[in-house]
């Protein structure tokens, strides 16, 4: 009868272990499963967090990018503006002393008139880009007509091109519309087309043209001379973006290097891209890639079309 209590007694024991042993291996994997979900957590957060620091690094990269960009741009445009100053300011300081002969006149006049003419250009590009730097309202964008738009840009070049004796040939379709900002069009031409000017040889000629597929998003207005074409090392520069110093034309023409940065900078904000394509001593084609339709579209269709290349949200009908 002892035995039976006692192996009684026992078996509870055992099952109160075992009780509570199950107990403590349970509550284990509960805190087990528990921190693995923590842990989960956790990781997920980090990644978060490092996601948001990346993020951070690149817009500090960013922004430290275009400040050197605008300290580089005001260092360049203050020096190109304040030279021809300079040299006037000493011309005249020691006029009588020098006694300039008709000759040296002649040659001062044309140094200080192409000076001049390089400074106007600057102040006209950095104003331009200065008030659309400060210009802080949703970019609205238009249809416009590319054709009406490079006659006119061309017409304020009938002077240079007829110094050097070059001839122009527009190619562009008058049913040929784009959409985006007439004005930096505008002034990408400008730039475009004065370099090509610059860089072309006396007798010989321009091309203005849009792409064979003009009517798809990956379509450009492109600028070909036929002038000394660019080396491998001044074409890396400006593929990534970098600040060029100018070189002299084929008639010695000067500039500031400021116009394709700038020019590159500008169109970026509205989903416009720059390329260029260059051979030493044969020419460069520069493209500017935009959407282009026909005029035969339906405006509507057009913007519905043509909107979905641009980084942009408010758009003007």
């Amino acid at each position: 009868m002892e035995n039976e209590v006692t192996l009684i007694a026992l078996n509870i024991v055992l099952l109160g272990i075992m009780a509570c042993l199950g107990y403590r291996l349970w509550q284990f994997t509960k805190r087990e499963r528990q921190l693995k979900i923590e842990k989960k957590k956790l990781m997920i957060k980090n990644a978060r967090h490092e996601l948001f620091f990346k993020r951070m690094q690149r817009k500090n990269r960013s922004l430290r990018q275009k400040e050197d960009f605008k300290l580089k741009i005001l260092s360049v445009a203050s020096h190109d503006l304040r030279t021809p100053f300079q040299n006037l300011k000493m011309l005249l300081s020691h006029a009588e002393e020098l006694r300039f002969t008709e000759k040296d006149n002649k040659w001062i006049n044309t140094l200080l008139h192409n000076q001049i003419q390089v400074s106007e250009k600057v102040l006209e590009n950095l104003l331009f880009w200065t008030s659309q730097q400060l210009d802080i309202k949703e970019t609205k964008l238009e249809a416009f007509s590319v054709s009406q738009q490079v006659e006119a840009v061309v017409r304020l070049f009938a002077l240079q091109m007829n110094n050097k004796n070059i001839l122009l040939k527009n190619s562009i379709a008058e049913s040929t519309v784009a959409f985006g900002k007439v004005e930096m069009f505008q002034f990408a031409l400008r730039n475009l087309l004065s370099n090509a000017i610059k860089f072309s040889h006396e007798n010989s000629s321009i091309e203005i043209g849009a792409s064979k597929e003009p009517f798809s998003v990956e379509s450009f207005v492109y600028v070909r001379d036929y002038g000394c074409g660019m080396d491998p090392v001044v074409l890396k520069k400006i593929r990534e973006r970098e600040y060029q110093t100018s070189l002299s034309g084929t008639k010695n023409e000067k500039g500031s290097g400021l116009g394709l940065a700038l020019c590159q900078d500008l169109i970026a904000r509205i989903g416009w891209q720059l390329d260029v394509h260059s051979v030493p001593q044969q020419g460069t084609t520069f493209q500017l890639l935009l959407p282009l339709k026909s005029k035969e579209t339906p405006l509507r269709q057009q913007v519905q079309e043509l909107t979905l290349p641009f980084p942009v949200q408010q758009l003007a009908l």
